[in-house]
């Protein structure tokens, strides 16, 4: 699983490398799914499970999140909790 991918998941990983620092993509829970998981404590497909959910309006505050932080975009959309029926 390309996990930068799937952060960025309404662009392509062009348009990624532009937002995220060469820091962050250094950051070894980027790219690799066991590191993903040791520093979130849930798994990549766990995270894109709850990204499937988001409202348009959730998706439009997700993008602009990712793009000043990647990391706080991440625990924003895991500290969200399922709503509905």
């Amino acid at each position: 699983m390309d996990l930068l991918s799937l952060l960025r998941t309404a662009q392509d990983v062009d348009e990624a490398s532009k937002i995220f620092t060469p820091a962050e993509l250094r950051a070894p829970w980027v790219t690799d799914e066991e590191a993903f998981f040791r520093h979130f404590g849930v798994s990549p497909e766990a995270y894109a499970h709850v990204l499937e959910l988001l409202s348009p309006e959730q998706q439009e505050l997700y993008e602009q999140t990712l793009a000043i932080n990647p990391e706080a975009a991440v625990l924003w959309v895991l500290a969200m909790d399922e709503i509905g029926p």
